[in-house]
């Protein structure tokens, strides 16, 4: 297990440690897609607790594409519903 406290290398990338936290369906934003002050404070409590890599939340690439309702995501920030 003491493996986990140490850097991990690939490329020209190098994590102080091994912890990744994977992006989940969290349903933190709100009902456009946007980010809200939950993704950030729940992302930077990952950071204060020594998490090496996050990768911050899933997303899809077409507007038919949402695994269910409750995931949303707006393709361009400045576009409508």
């Amino acid at each position: 297990m003491s493996c986990l406290f140490t850097p991990f290398t690939m490329g020209k990338v190098t994590l102080k440690n091994r912890f990744v936290f994977s992006a989940c369906e969290d349903n933190l934003c709100d009902n456009n897609g946007f980010i809200t002050d939950k993704v950030i404070r729940k992302n930077q409590k990952l950071a204060r607790g020594e998490v090496a890599l996050i990768i911050s939340s899933q997303a899809y690439v077409h507007p038919l594409g949402p695994p269910d309702p409750l995931v949303r995501a707006r393709p361009e920030p400045h576009q409508g519903p």
